[in-house]
């Protein structure tokens, strides 16, 4: 049972419980129930035979509306979130009077932090491709600058002409694109496993010389959870910012693996409460040199400033709670959460993580 404040989401496969769990409410509670959901907090969901999708082509569109009534101009439908030229830095943050009237006067009917508010609910649900775009502009929300702002309006002009874009899960996985792309690239998992792809860009920072990381953990091939960070410690190279961003991707598969046991085995006689006996979660990244920084026990001076992570993956891998496969960097699904990128070079990973919605 899913439960938000008065809203709440239940499921069951047996229509016997299912009714007998709805009479148990009845009696207690004054509540009315309103059959299969097609709707949660924003969100369309569609219920086929085959798949289930959810969605935010309505909200997206009523946001959409009202920022384009604001101020006062029509957004131009874009191909890519950002632009392909895009390069954060608190370098384009007015400094002066006078470049602050400049803001003010072109983008003063335009609310950034009211945009970016609206857009992180979209990216947090639905929209994991545009999950980097908003987590880079929401850093200047407190000064933007008009390169921001017309990042902004790029962005908002992608999800004008994306609305209708959503996740799907598959009754049967082999059907889903992931499941493929996983397959495809001669790595070996089970129709149920958690697969987790983690990605990691090198020096893109050029504020603080961090690096972006990224991860997606698919199930039912369907995008369930993601993010895109910028890790603490500076990566002194790539293979290290790959491992930085691996941890975080351990992590987040680890409390899904747990929950995922929980929701397979709850009340029946398998459960012990211990998953450490379940399948590993998959985790799929296209750096070689993080793989072997896993499966070593060698430590330097020069990575002392991740040893926290070293020690965590390490012993995650020991304990098979999770398991690393290399992919190719053309088929690595989590490399639209770090870096800018065009349409020529996304769209076929857009169209593994997200569907058109009918």
């Amino acid at each position: 049972m899913i439960n938000y404040v008065d809203d709440a989401l239940y499921y069951s496969n047996d229509s016997k419980l299912k009714d007998e769990f709805e009479f148990s409410l009845k009696k207690r509670f004054s509540l009315s129930l309103l059959g299969q959901a097609k709707w949660y907090l924003g969100m369309r969901i569609t219920q086929k035979e085959n798949h289930i999708t959810i969605d935010q082509d309505q909200y997206i569109k009523n946001i959409v509306s009202r920022f384009e009534k604001s101020f006062k101009h029509s957004f131009k439908i874009k191909p890519a979130p950002l632009p392909t030229n895009f390069i954060p830095t608190k370098k384009d943050c007015p400094v002066t009077e006078a470049q602050s009237k400049e803001v003010k006067t072109r983008f003063g009917n335009l609310n950034y932090r009211s945009v970016i508010g609206a857009l992180l609910y979209v990216s947090c649900c639905t929209r994991p491709d545009i999950c980097y775009a908003v987590n880079k502009l929401a850093k200047y929300s407190n000064n933007p600058g008009v390169v921001h702002y017309r990042a902004l309006l790029h962005l908002i002009g992608f999800i004008k002409g994306s609305s209708n874009k959503g996740i799907k899960f598959y009754s049967k996985v082999t059907e889903s694109p992931i499941y493929r792309n996983v397959i495809e690239n001669n790595i070996k998992v089970k129709e149920d496993s958690t697969i987790t792809f983690s990605d990691s860009s090198w020096n893109d920072c050029i504020d603080t010389g961090r690096s972006s990381g990224g991860h997606l953990t698919s199930v039912q091939g369907g995008a369930v959870d993601y993010g895109s960070h910028l890790p603490v410690p500076v990566a002194m190279s790539s293979g290290e910012a790959e491992y930085i961003s691996a941890a975080v991707a351990c992590m987040r598969a680890s409390h899904l693996r747990m929950l995922m046991y929980d929701l397979r085995n709850l009340g029946s006689p398998l459960y012990d409460g211990d998953a450490m006996e379940s399948e590993p979660a998959v985790i799929i990244i296209d750096n070689e040199a993080a793989i072997s920084m896993a499966n070593c026990d060698k430590d330097t001076a020069g990575n002392r400033h991740v040893a926290r992570r070293y020690h965590y993956v390490r012993q995650g891998t020991a304990l098979k709670e999770h398991v690393f496969s290399w992919i190719n960097t053309k088929a690595q699904v989590a490399d639209i959460l770090t870096k800018v990128g065009s349409q020529a070079a996304f769209s076929h990973l857009w169209d593994m993580v997200l569907h058109k919605i009918e």
